[in-house]
C-alpha cells in the first residue's frame, strides 16, 4: 500500500517541475506580447505622423487652420522620435535638447509614471513619494528583495520541508487525502502564479525607479571601470 502510495506521490508530484516552467514560459510571453505591442505603438505613431504632415501639405497657407495642422504635425513628429503618445511638446523637446538624448529618452520611456517634467525647472522631478532619496533607495532595494524571495517562493517551495518525503507528509498526503489531487494542482497553479507575479512587479517597480534616478539626478550606468578608476592627483606648481 505505501509502495503504491509513493508511486502515485511521484507520478504527481514530478510534474511541479514542470508546471513551473510552464508558468514562467507564459510570464516571457506577457514580456514578448509586451514588447511586440510597444513595437505597433511605434508604428502607429509614424503613421499618425505621416497622415497629419499629408494633411497640412493639402492645406492652404491661407487657411485658418494651418498653423493649428503645423503645431499638431510638430507635436506627433515629436512623439513619434520620443516614441511616447503622451509626451508633451515641451518635454519632448527637453529630451531632444539633453547632452545624452538616446539614454535619457530610453529612461523616461521606461520611468515616465514616476516622473513629471516641469515647466518652470524645464528638468525631471519624481513623483509624490519618490522625492526624499532615503524612502525612494528604501523602497527601490525593498522591491529587489521581495523580487528574490517572492521568486523563490514560487519555484523553489517543496525544497522548504527539507525533503520530498517530508513534503509528501505535511502538504500533499492531506490535501489528496481529505480532498483530491486536482485540488492539490490548483493549489500549486495559484501559489506559483501569486508569487510569480508579485516577482514580475517587485523587479519592474525596482527598474522603473532606477531608470527614474537616471532621468532626474543625471545618474551615470554604474561602471566597474569607473568604480575602480584611481583619480589622478593634481600637482601644483609653485612659483619660483
Amino acid at each position: 500500500m505505501g509502495f503504491c502510495m509513493d508511486i502515485d506521490f511521484t507520478k504527481n508530484i514530478i510534474p511541479i517541475v514542470g508546471s513551473c516552467f510552464a508558468i514562467l514560459y507564459s510570464i516571457l510571453q506577457i514580456f514578448k506580447l509586451y514588447s511586440e505591442s510597444r513595437k505597433n505603438t511605434k508604428g502607429a505613431l509614424i503613421e499618425d505622423y505621416k497622415n497629419t504632415k499629408l494633411i497640412l501639405e493639402d492645406t492652404s497657407e491661407d487657411d485658418i487652420i494651418y498653423n493649428k495642422i503645423k503645431d499638431l504635425c510638430e507635436e506627433k513628429k515629436l512623439r513619434y522620435v520620443i516614441g511616447d503618445s503622451k509626451v508633451s511638446v515641451e518635454c519632448a523637446r527637453h529630451l531632444l535638447l539633453r547632452e545624452e538624448q538616446s539614454k535619457d529618452i530610453n529612461s523616461y520611456k521606461i520611468s515616465h509614471q514616476y516622473v513629471n517634467y516641469s515647466k518652470e525647472k524645464n528638468d525631471f522631478e519624481y513623483k509624490f513619494g519618490l522625492q526624499n532619496k532615503v524612502v525612494r533607495r528604501t523602497r527601490m532595494y525593498s522591491a529587489v528583495l521581495l523580487y528574490f524571495i517572492a521568486g523563490f517562493l514560487a519555484l523553489y517551495f517543496p525544497f522548504f520541508f527539507g525533503s520530498i518525503a517530508e513534503f509528501k507528509q505535511q502538504i500533499y498526503t492531506p490535501i489528496v487525502s481529505q480532498h483530491s489531487v486536482p485540488l492539490f494542482w490548483v493549489l500549486v497553479f495559484f501559489w506559483v502564479l501569486f508569487w510569480g507575479m508579485v516577482a514580475f512587479l517587485s523587479v519592474i517597480f525596482a527598474a522603473n525607479v532606477n531608470f527614474a534616478e537616471k532621468l532626474v539626478d543625471r545618474r551615470p550606468d554604474f561602471s566597474f571601470k569607473r568604480l575602480f578608476k584611481k583619480s589622478t592627483p593634481v600637482i601644483e606648481q609653485q612659483e619660483s
